[in-house]
């Protein structure tokens, strides 16, 4: 039996591959920091404690050097202390011993994360399906802009009602997810096909107008891994009107769907709402698959013999591997912090 190729990456490598990564040594103290998240978080530098900058929000422990190992071979989100934002990943030991390094990515929900937090969709990884969300979530975000849009004009202008109302249908057809919205009295004013597959209900949209849906969560709640947890959530999102997004919901067939409620007002006046269910199970199937391609990844990086070392945007050294030392002869409380060139010129002359 051949065994395995010895997969070695270099520090431009691990970089390429995560690019929100960071390492920090046992005292808790950051040792280097991935480009993408030095421009999330510019106040993020080597030197410095890990606490200053980020806490760990999941598993829910004190950030301690002593708890660290715990968290090997499990999943664990950071959250920033200035904006908070997530990170999600996990924390694998560095080769030498001397630290931990974090592997992952930022968890965004909202496509205008990406500005507030000063990134492009380039500053992820290329297998990294953050940046594909985000792009889904801004189309459909600008869909739902369209529809509220329309869905007030057509209160205000009762004249042009008709014509509105058809053009609404056509766009919420056109939507991948189950669209359906409701009068004040829950009637149904619109409804789509994928709404129909999604809930199998044996009828065309059309045929649905003008029904009474105040009995559809119980008719359908069977479908739902957790059928009380479903009505419940649609009574409380019609009692508080107040716009919900990206609830989960899991099936008893095991797909997952992603709902949205939005309220719709026009002039203070409540006129209905809308629900939006999206099948994400494709999407969370991914995320477990990078999850594992990430693990493997990192068991490769843990193992690297050749020489590795980090630097800062400067030049700067801020990491070095235990190959990379002895390469240098040297140790890393001497060559820290000093441009590599010059380094490698001492170590020449």
């Amino acid at each position: 039996m051949t065994p395995p190729p010895d997969i070695g990456l270099d520090a431009a490598q691990v970089g390429d591959v995560f690019p929100f990564h960071f390492a920090f040594d046992r005292d808790l103290r950051v040792l280097a920091v991935g480009r993408s998240l030095g421009r999330m978080l510019p106040s993020f530098r080597v030197g410095q404690p890990l606490a200053d900058t980020l806490l760990l929000y999941r598993p829910s422990l004190p950030l301690e050097p002593e708890r660290i190992p715990t968290l090997h071979g499990q999943p664990v989100i950071f959250r920033t202390v200035a904006s908070q934002d997530w990170l999600r990943g996990q924390l694998l030991p560095l080769a030498d011993g001397s630290g931990w390094i974090f592997l992952g990515s930022p968890w965004f929900t909202q496509p205008s994360d990406l500005q507030r937090n000063g990134l492009e969709v380039g500053d992820f990884a290329a297998h990294d399906t953050v940046a594909d969300v985000l792009q889904i979530l801004q189309a459909q975000q600008m869909a739902f802009d369209d529809m509220k849009a329309i869905m007030q004009k057509l209160s205000q202008q009762r004249a042009e009602s008709r014509r509105l109302s058809a053009r609404l249908s056509a766009l919420i057809g056109n939507l991948r997810g189950g669209v359906l919205v409701e009068d004040p009295e829950r009637r149904i004013l619109i409804v789509n096909q994928a709404f129909c597959t999604l809930f199998g209900i044996p009828a065309d949209p059309a045929e649905l107008v003008g029904l009474d849906c105040s009995n559809s969560a119980e008719q359908s709640k069977h479908l739902f891994a957790e059928p009380e947890a479903f009505v419940t959530g649609i009574r409380l999102a019609l009692e508080n009107r107040r716009t919900l997004t990206g609830e989960i919901l899991t099936l008893r067939s095991g797909h997952i769907l992603e709902r949205d409620y939005v309220p719709i007002f026009s002039e203070g006046s409540y006129q209905g709402h809308l629900w939006h269910y999206r099948d994400i199970t494709d999407r969370i199937t991914a995320e477990r698959a990078l999850r594992l391609e990430t693990s493997r990844l990192s068991l490769t990086l843990a193992n690297i013999v050749d020489g590795v070392i980090t630097t800062d945007s400067s030049g700067a050294i801020t990491l070095l591997n235990a190959a990379a030392l002895r390469i240098l002869g040297t140790t890393e409380s001497e060559v820290h912090g000093f441009p590599l060139g010059e380094v490698f010129r001492l170590r020449r002359s």
